[in-house]
């Protein structure tokens, strides 16, 4: 339990919370799920009128003239009215959350002096978590990053910013493998060490919990041999010895549960909105869009330069950052583009990638010229969008004279008041504008046409950062190394994890302190192990 539910309920003598359901999906198709569907759209358009309009029926003669006419889509197997697949994903989302909350009240009708929460999952496509977050009493992760693959704790450290941004709270990490799973085409085992820095990553990004699946081991059953606590080795196994040591040393970092992040200035967006209308419709000029993805790889250049993040969706408020990342929102709603408009106008940085601004909550597209919405915001408008060719690459030329490459997209794009900061070299569109820069109010926008290169795309999101003023948690840190900080009533806590299962990483450090783990005095520098972790508790300025 989370240091603020802990107070919340101090009154009860036990810390116990309720579980709710487990991973709450996946999406049904059946004659009950087209009656609540019916009722959810009566609710969200009142009459037949307003849906034929949002849904453009009148395309394909699709009109409806009875509310019994209207059906869930089927399982996708061809082309259907992109609206309606996209409402069913809305649907779907808030009947699962209505079981919740009926489940919940049930319960609170009983005991209502015991927190009560259920379980999110990584990336899940079918619930939208910032319309679920407000009706539980803390936030609930179960995550299983592939130690297979090097770059998955970047993927990760998004899911943690998550979760802590959803209830700007402390969160829990309800579970995690001991070491390998079950669910995949090759399992990989969890080094020696990997488990453990997995866990303090969670807990650098806000979690104030450490818990698994599964305590033992089963003999049977889909999941026999899915890692555990206790494995069928037993005591004997690596495993229970990496666990138990692990809960021996995380009482020298109590003092740190309850604290937060630090005020972050940069600010991602991840909106189900923004994924459902980008991914699940069909009809756009690719129709092989990775969302998440996209927006790990936003997210990744500022985890390794070391930048405090949060993760906004469409209605949170976006007045306390600096820089907000908008990473191909083809579908945005008239209240999220008010409110970053007026967040450039007072002198925000906006860094916005291609396709997005095209298309309303109606997943209509917005008139006149792309990108609708974000006209204004970029400073230009597009005529096409050129999907590129499998294997199509393009080079990119900068006024300085340095280059990048780019693949996967290109805008046509016509500079209106914006500025162009990057040309595309070769291709079909050479001497054209690849990436722009368009000052709005006080604020700036930097707009990226295509898809470019990790370097690239690093420079352009970086340079905005430092432009906009905001600088990183530790400069300087090698790039294996991820710091975060967290910050309580009178002290600050570092956190410094080494992702190298090799080498040894150096790290200058910013403040004398004492890293809690070792109970060592730390100051100057530090030298974190392979897969090394330490906690530097500094006093806060004043305190």
């Amino acid at each position: 339990m989370t240091r603020a539910l802990a107070e919340r309920y101090a009154h009860h003598p036990a810390l116990a919370m309720w579980h709710i359901g487990n991973e709450y999906g996946p999406t049904p198709y059946t004659p009950g799920s087209a009656v609540a569907f019916r009722e959810w759209l009566r609710r969200r358009y009142g009459t037949l009128e307003a849906l034929n309009d949002a849904w453009y029926t009148r395309f394909w003669s699709q009109v409806y003239t009875d509310w019994e006419q209207v059906n869930p889509p089927e399982i996708p197997r061809s082309w259907s009215n992109p609206t309606r697949r996209l409402d069913y994903k809305r649907f779907v989302s808030d009947a699962l959350l209505e079981c919740f909350v009926r489940e919940r009240d049930i319960v609170r009708s009983f005991r209502d002096d015991i927190p009560v929460l259920t379980n999110y999952m990584r990336f899940y496509k079918h619930a939208d978590y910032w319309r679920w977050a407000r009706e539980q009493d803390a936030v609930a992760l179960d995550i299983y990053p592939d130690p297979g693959q090097p770059d998955s704790r970047v993927a990760a450290a998004l899911n943690f910013d998550l979760m802590r941004s959803l209830r700007d709270e402390p969160w829990v990490l309800m579970e995690q493998a001991a070491s390998a799973v079950s669910q995949w085409k090759v399992n990989n085992v969890k080094r020696p060490g990997l488990m453990r820095l997995g866990s303090y990553q969670a807990i650098a990004h806000g979690a104030d919990s450490v818990l698994y699946f599964q305590w033992r081991a089963g003999r049977g059953g889909h999941e026999r041999f899915h890692s555990a606590m206790l494995p069928h080795s037993g005591t004997a196994s690596r495993t229970w010895r990496e666990i138990e040591a692990l809960g021996r040393e995380l009482p020298r970092i109590a003092e740190a549960v309850g604290s937060t992040g630090p005020a972050a200035r940069i600010a991602v967006l991840f909106d189900w909105d923004a994924w459902w209308g980008l991914t699940e419709t069909h009809g756009l000029p690719r129709n092989d869009f990775d969302y998440p993805a996209i927006v790990t790889g936003h997210y990744r250049p500022l985890l390794q330069a070391q930048h405090a993040v949060d993760v906004v969706g469409y209605g949170s408020a976006l007045d306390r950052y600096r820089v907000v990342v908008v990473p191909s929102a083809y579908l945005v709603d008239d209240r999220f583009t008010a409110g970053l408009t007026r967040f450039v106008r007072d002198g925000g940085t906006l860094v916005c990638s291609f396709f997005s601004g095209v298309a309303d909550a109606a997943n209509q597209v917005r008139q006149p010229a792309y990108p609708g919405a974000f006209r204004e915001l970029i400073g230009a408008w597009i005529d096409e969008f050129w999907p590129a060719r499998e294997g199509e690459t393009f080079e990119l030329a900068f006024p300085d004279g340095t280059t990048g490459r780019a693949d996967w997209w290109q805008d046509s794009i016509h500079p209106e008041t914006a500025e162009t900061v990057a040309t595309y070299r070769t291709g079909l569109l050479a001497g054209r504008a690849a990436i722009l820069r368009n000052d709005v109010g006080a604020g700036r926008v930097h707009y990226l046409g295509t898809r470019p290169d990790a370097a690239t795309l690093g420079r352009v999101l970086l340079g905005a950062v430092a432009e906009a003023g905001v600088r990183p948690l530790l400069a300087g840190a090698p790039a294996q190394v991820e710091a975060t900080v967290r910050e309580g009533a009178d002290a600050r806590y570092l956190f410094l994890l080494n992702h190298s299962e090799t080498g040894p990483a150096r790290v200058e450090l910013p403040a004398a302190g004492v890293d809690l783990i070792t109970g060592d005095e730390a100051a100057g520098a530090l030298t974190l192990p392979p897969l090394g972790v330490a906690v530097v508790r500094t006093a806060l300025p004043g305190r």
